[in-house]
C-alpha cells in the first residue's frame, strides 16, 4: 500500500496558522513627529463644493445636482507620552 508523501489539507492548515499570526503595520506614517513638546495648532478651513450627480441610466433620476458649503475647525497640541513625541 502506498501512502501519499503530502496531504493537501496540511498545506491548507500551515497556510492559515500563518495568516493567523500576521502582524498590522502603523497606517499613518506620521504618527510619531519631531515636534517641539507642548506646540499648539489651530487649523481653520472652507470648501464650497458644486456639480452634477451621476445615477444609474435606468432610474428615474436626471439632472440631479449638489452644492455644499463645509467648514471645519481644528485643535491639537503635541504631547510627550512615555518618550514618543505625538501630536494629540
Amino acid at each position: 500500500m502506498n501512502r501519499p508523501l503530502f496531504c493537501p489539507t496540511s498545506g491548507i492548515i500551515t497556510l492559515a496558522l500563518q495568516v493567523v499570526t500576521a502582524h498590522a503595520q502603523e497606517l499613518e506614517p506620521r504618527s510619531y513627529t519631531n515636534t517641539p513638546v507642548g506646540l499648539n495648532f489651530l487649523l481653520a478651513g472652507y470648501v464650497y463644493s458644486e456639480g452634477k450627480i451621476a445615477f444609474d441610466p435606468s432610474a428615474a433620476i436626471v439632472d440631479a445636482k449638489f452644492k455644499t458649503n463645509t467648514e471645519f475647525l481644528a485643535y491639537a497640541r503635541s504631547l510627550d507620552v512615555f518618550g514618543r513625541r505625538t501630536a494629540s
